[in-house]
């Protein structure tokens, strides 16, 4: 008696752990699919807001193929998440016609465990004039983070006094750290990005879960007769996971 009963929860464990790695698998399966349907409802987003040259649309459409590849070849989420940030921002540096600023951002780790040295994620943040001219621009803060049902620290704080500088055809602004502590008239390397500078994206109160960060960078274009243009310029997406 006692070895049937124990050959029936030998048995049962057997099932259930079948149950389990079918019940993962497709978990896993139907996570990449979403991914793909994702990565291309983007690309069909950007081809209808921006008119692309052949190469720029043929450039998108090796991105999406190459991300659908990465994201099924992919053996488990944090794979896959990874896959769709590298083919969304591929396809975001796609130049269209009229894009005279270029912002775009990378996170090395996007993910994350939420101990005692929590921080948040160490964003890199890049914006390029590649306008084919030298500007004037005006700003308090330029670069914005946003992450949904989350406000920066920095945010709350008082915002810095008004600069005004000129913005180089082909120089890159880099973030300079949380607080503005280097304005960019106080060195050569804030501008052509020898050091790259940080962001703490979700610094200390990011709570557990996914979320999705991207970043604007809001400036005024400012001719010689003191007139000014505003502008705001989208960064590409990440997705971020907090354990």
């Amino acid at each position: 008696m006692t070895k049937r009963v124990l050959g029936i929860v030998v048995a049962a464990v057997m099932l259930l752990g079948i149950f389990a790695l079918a019940s993962c698998e497709v978990g896993l399966n139907g996570y990449k699919e979403s991914a793909k349907a994702e990565l291309q409802s983007y690309a069909d987003a950007q081809m209808a807001e921006h008119t692309y040259s052949a190469e720029g649309l043929a450039a998108i459409a090796q991105a999406v193929a190459d991300g659908k590849a990465e994201i099924e070849g992919a053996q488990d989420k944090l794979a896959v998440t990874a896959a769709i940030n590298k083919a969304k921002k591929e396809i975001h540096m796609v130049n269209y016609e009229g894009r005279d600023f270029l912002l775009t951002i990378s996170v090395e780790n996007t993910t994350v465990m939420k101990d005692e040295n929590f921080r948040g994620f160490e964003t890199f943040v890049e914006l390029k004039n590649q306008s084919g001219r030298d500007v004037e621009i005006g700003f308090n803060r330029i670069f914005y983070c946003h992450i949904p049902g989350w406000q920066s620290n920095e945010e709350m704080n008082d915002m810095p006094a008004f600069q005004q500088v000129l913005f180089q055809n082909g120089y890159v602004i880099r973030r300079g750290n949380p607080h503005w502590a280097d304005s960019p008239l106080t060195g050569e390397p804030y501008w052509t990005g020898e050091t790259p500078g940080i962001f703490w994206a979700g610094e200390w109160n990011l709570k557990k879960g996914t979320h999705e960060l991207r970043f604007e960078a809001k400036f005024s274009i400012i001719d010689e007769q003191g007139n000014s243009q505003s502008m705001t310029i989208s960064s590409n997406t990440i997705i971020l996971t907090v354990k």
